[in-house]
C-alpha cells in the first residue's frame, strides 16, 4: 500500500528507471502503451531524443518519458540512471545540466510531433466525436491519447487511426 509520497516519488523513480535501463542495454525508441503510431519515425532516429511533455508545462516537467530515443550505451543514458536515486525530475535536471556545462545535450522532439491535440493545428482530442482535417493529423509522427478511463469513448481521430491500419 502506498502510504505517502515518498512512495510515490519512489514509484515513479523506479518506473523512470526501468524505461532508461532497457534504453541503455539495447537502444530503440522507448513509448508508453497510450501512444498510437501515426507514420514511420524513420526520419527520426539518427539522433538521440526525447518528446516534449506538452505545450503547457512548466521548465522541470517538460519531459515526460512517453517517447524518445536513445542509442545503446548512451552517456546521456548513463547520466539520467546515475541520477535517478538521488532526485526527481530526472530529464530535465540531467538536461540543464548538460547546458549549463556548455554540453549539446539530446535533442527535443516538439510536442506538435508528438501529441498534436495540443498544437494549434486544430486537432481534437482522441476522443472527441468531431470532424478533422486528416491531412494536418499526418503532420504527426505519434498521437499520445491521454485517456480519461472515468469517461473513455472512442472518438473520430482514435477510430480514424485505428481503423486506417486494419
Amino acid at each position: 500500500m502506498i502510504d505517502n509520497n515518498d512512495d510515490l516519488t519512489r514509484i515513479k523513480s523506479n518506473k523512470d528507471l526501468l524505461r532508461l535501463t532497457i534504453l541503455y542495454r539495447y537502444g530503440g525508441v522507448w513509448f508508453d502503451l497510450d501512444v498510437l503510431f501515426i507514420r514511420d519515425l524513420s526520419p527520426l532516429l539518427d539522433r538521440e531524443w526525447m518528446s516534449q511533455g506538452s505545450c503547457f508545462e512548466s521548465k522541470p516537467k517538460r519531459f515526460k518519458g512517453s517517447l524518445m530515443h536513445f542509442f545503446k550505451d548512451s552517456h546521456y543514458l548513463c547520466e539520467m540512471i546515475s541520477t535517478a536515486s538521488i532526485t526527481n525530475n530526472i530529464y530535465s535536471r540531467v538536461y540543464d545540466r548538460y547546458l549549463t556545462h556548455g554540453i549539446k545535450p539530446w535533442a527535443i522532439l516538439p510536442w506538435c510531433y508528438a501529441d498534436p491535440s495540443q498544437c494549434d493545428t486544430g486537432m481534437p482530442g482522441a476522443f472527441q466525436s468531431v470532424t478533422f482535417d486528416k491531412n494536418k493529423l499526418s503532420n504527426a509522427f505519434v498521437y499520445r491519447l491521454h485517456p480519461s478511463w472515468w469517461q473513455f469513448s472512442y472518438g473520430s481521430v482514435y477510430k480514424y487511426l485505428v481503423g486506417s491500419f486494419k
